[in-house]
């Protein structure tokens, strides 16, 4: 089981970092490269001691634009992306993730050919924000509320707790 966590949301570290450790499991960050260390969203000092804790990185583009055609500012995303993971993080991310699930063939084989995996969103899924959980999404993403958020990740937390149990 993997779970994924999009655009490095300042939440992830807040709220779904303490109570994923409890659990002894990890994640996988996409992150934007652009939004690293602005507002809302975690810097590298908060990213390094997730990578240091054992989770993975993948790449979710440099700035989160549309990129359903295969040309030079798609080619670029994706290899401008894996040096400054390489420069902010010392590690090649994991996998793509493309911004909106949005791509061409000929673009995910180009993600495949620089990342060796492209993670695909195309099933229906539940609705809260960029924790993805066995083809499902749990967001956690919710400023005004935080404690909506914290409910959202306790209950994924029951979920997972239910599986290890089986």
């Amino acid at each position: 089981m993997e779970l994924w966590f999009d655009d490095g949301r300042i939440e992830i570290y807040d709220v779904a970092y303490p109570l994923i450790k409890k659990h002894n499991l990890t994640g996988i960050l996409a992150l934007v490269v652009e939004w690293i260390g602005k507002t809302g969203y975690m810097d590298t000092t908060q990213i390094n001691e997730l990578i240091m804790d054992g989770w993975k990185i993948a790449s979710h583009s440099m700035n989160h634009d549309d990129q359903t055609e295969l040309d030079e500012f798609s080619v670029d995303d994706m290899f401008g992306s894996v040096w400054f993971f390489k420069e902010l993080f010392g590690m090649m991310p994991v996998a793509y993730v493309f911004p909106y699930n949005k791509f061409t063939p000929e673009l995910k084989q180009l993600a495949i050919n620089i990342y060796g995996a492209v993670r695909e969103v195309d099933v229906p899924h539940y609705h809260c924000d960029g924790w993805y959980w066995d083809k499902e999404t749990v967001r956690i993403k919710n400023a005004q509320d935080p404690s909506r958020s914290k409910f959202e990740l306790e209950r994924l937390m029951k979920l997972l707790d239910g599986l290890r149990r089986r």
